[in-house]
């Protein structure tokens, strides 16, 4: 979570509604709660408010009809209940969203009432595995140890208990990540109660244990003081010239300094190993500095959007991103480095290990990360809880997503029960296996990691200054570093069309696999009012006739060749179709192929897209989004001579296109394709 101010907007005319006679609130934590039928759906309608109109990822949850969940939810807030309960319905109504970073915070006095034994366990292979507990407590004095598994929880069988107690009340952003918060909670309960658990050990052996919701225990509370005692920072030398890093927290400016003073201590070192694997998150400008010393050459950041709806103007999305992280120190780390991330690596954590991952400067070791982060903005609810919800949606440096999907790692390693019974960390040792498969014969000065990224950023930061003769420098040496990247090429071919060089133009831009503007044909916008637009058959799709008009969504509309000229591979939609918000429109082109041959479509959209190869409909996404080069790939045959090509997009607000380009299986661009011209 990157620290940043960010407004958020007033709840609407429709709450007051429904809330008619509470009037202005401020709610103070209450001693003992019991909060009245107004102030509960008033609580629950200030969510449903903020989260229409703020909330980043309602594309991840297409299938979710929020006023409709508001209407179903509003019968069950008013009836009478504890303020527990109420709780209780308001997280299974914001888990409906799945989102890990909008959720739903119970008042202190609630909070108080739920306690846990003081065990660890964790999702190991698809159990519940104890991976710490207490000496001296109830499953030590029955000899119970790590890497045993919990069966059942009050008789029931442990994914009975997962299944129906758990998950319905999770808001998480990936199967990983609600994993980790069911398995890890799947003890809690009442303060001062009891739970019976059956436990078997690696041979077999069931045993049958109560354990007690108490963490006020002199051996509860040396468990959960040794575990909160982990520092920001952890450094050890390991055999071979490696140093580890457990960076454990993002949480604190201390970890940065910490960081520094061990960094600025190495000597001789060959290779490094960052571990992240129990980093929740924090200010992800902690985590940039840190990397800041890992890089002799700026290194581009992820790319965000920001969702605002501005009352009499409709919504926006906003876009940012471009900002680079410079070198920082003297003495920079050049070396192999590996990154170990567990489903645990979260939020800021995750932002971190973007930008390593996305500029190709670390090698990714692990398990998928929690795949959620998002610049929540915290709202306040009656009795004193509240409600945090994701108002960003971050992306790789490069465009692609990780949010909802978790960053996947180069090297899949993880855990298994018997690693956790002999003690053995073998996701480290499986880092190290990497990182020495790294350094073999590579000093730490060599170019082991360098790819195009670096590279382009600096050419990019080249171009701001206005240095187009070095930016072109830079962008080649990317493309000597990889020869097939079509960033590096894009940027080319825009310096040289700013330069009026159109051979150069061509030369790269040719190289990308994208058809030129001038290959389309375009008609619209046509309607797509509350999204009507996406199944509606408007006459494209029933024939492909220059020649005629059509009825649009604001007046007759036919078709026509765009007048301008884009290099950067984006079909703006939006600068050539008025009006262009909640509207649906069609591109056509002809590519011929001189034999019959598979191909890849390589298509990104915003929003929603369907693509017709010779009539046949071979891609329906009916998600919105931000557009992004490559976000579906479609295998396709070409036949010999001609093929057409109809492209349908569909958009709510803010930015309209498509990009498209065309590759060979493996992703390289075939040099004897070519568009044709109607």
């Amino acid at each position: 979570m990157r620290s940043m101010r960010l407004s958020w907007f007033v709840f609407g005319l429709i709450v007051v509604g429904w809330t008619c006679g509470i009037g202005m609130m401020v709610y103070a934590e209450q001693a003992e709660g019991q909060l009245t039928r107004e102030e509960r759906i008033f609580g629950l309608a200030k969510i449903w408010s903020e989260v229409k109109y703020n909330f980043a990822n309602f594309d991840l949850v297409p299938d979710l009809d929020w006023d409709k969940a508001f209407q179903e939810y509003l019968p069950q807030a008013a009836e009478q209940q504890s303020d527990a309960e109420y709780y209780k319905l308001l997280r299974r109504f914001v888990a409906l969203l799945r989102d890990g970073h909008t959720d739903v915070s119970a008042p202190a006095y609630i909070q108080r009432m739920i306690d846990m034994p003081a065990v660890s366990v964790e999702n190991i292979e698809g159990k519940v595995v104890i991976v710490d507990l207490a000496e001296g407590g109830e499953l030590a004095q029955a000899g119970i140890c790590a890497g045993a598994e919990i069966t059942r929880i009050d008789g029931r069988a442990v994914s009975e208990v997962i299944a129906q107690d758990m998950y319905p009340f999770i808001a998480a952003s990936t199967p990983q990540s609600r994993d980790a918060e069911a398995y890890g909670r799947i003890l809690r309960g009442p303060k001062g109660s009891r739970v019976v658990v059956d436990v078997r050990d690696l041979q077999g052996n069931v045993r049958t244990v109560t354990l007690a919701r108490d963490s006020g225990t002199p051996e509860a509370q040396r468990f959960y003081q040794g575990r909160m005692r982990r520092p920001g920072v952890e450094m050890r030398r390991l055999p071979g010239g490696v140093v580890y890093f457990a960076l454990n927290s993002f949480g604190f400016e201390q970890v940065v300094v910490d960081f520094d003073k061990m960094f600025d201590g190495l000597a001789n070192i060959s290779g490094m190993i960052i571990d992240v694997r129990h980093n929740g998150g924090g200010n992800s400008g902690y985590g940039d500095a840190i990397i800041a010393r890992l890089t002799e050459k700026p290194l581009a950041q992820f790319t965000a959007e920001l969702r605002q709806r501005i009352s009499g103007f409709g919504e926006f999305r906003l876009r940012a991103g471009g900002d680079v992280i410079q070198p920082r120190g003297d003495s920079p780390f050049l070396g192999p480095l590996v990154v170990l991330t567990s489903r645990h690596t979260a939020s800021a954590a995750e932002d971190f290990v973007v930008v390593l991952h996305g500029n190709r400067r670390a090698v990714v070791v692990g398990g998928r990360t929690c795949g959620s982060t998002g610049q929540p903005v915290s709202i306040d609810l009656p009795g004193g809880g509240s409600v945090r919800m994701s108002a960003k949606k971050c992306f790789y440096p490069d465009g692609r997503p990780f949010v909802g999907v978790g960053v996947i790692p180069d090297v899949e390693a993880q855990l298994t029960q018997k690693d956790v019974a002999a003690g053995r960390d073998a996701v480290l040792e499986k880092g190290l296996e990497v990182l020495k498969s790294k350094m073999a014969g590579i000093s730490a000065a060599e170019v082991a990691f360098k790819t195009a990224y670096p590279a382009i950023v600096e050419g990019d930061y080249y171009l701001r200054l206005g240095k187009s003769s070095d930016a072109i420098d830079s962008y080649k040496e990317a493309l000597e570093l990889e020869p097939d990247s079509v960033t590096a090429h894009l940027k080319l071919a825009n310096v040289y069309k700013r330069q009026s060089n159109e051979k150069e133009v061509l030369k790269h831009y040719n190289a990308t696999g994208f058809l030129p503007d001038d290959a389309w044909m375009i008609i619209g916008p046509f309607e797509n009012k509350d999204g009507v637009g996406f199944d509606a058959q408007y006459p494209p799709e029933k024939e492909i006739d220059f020649t005629k008009q059509y009825a649009g969504k604001d007046g007759n509309v036919k078709w026509f060749k765009p007048g301008h000229r884009q290099t950067d591979g984006f079909m703006n939609l939006a600068s050539v179709l008025k009006p262009n918000e909640w509207t649906a429109a069609y591109a056509a082109t002809r590519l011929y192929s001189p034999d019959a041959r598979s191909v890849q479509l390589r298509i990104g959209s915003d929003d929603e897209v369907k693509v017709w190869l010779n009539g046949e409909l071979v891609l329906n996404s009916n998600v919105p989004r931000f557009a992004a080069m490559d976000q579906d790939i479609v295998h396709v045959n070409l036949r010999s001579g001609t093929n057409e090509i109809l492209v349908k997009v569909c958009n709510r607000t803010g930015y309209w296109g498509f990009y498209m380009r065309v590759t060979d299986v493996t992703g390289k661009v075939f040099d004897d394709l070519r568009a044709v011209s109607w």
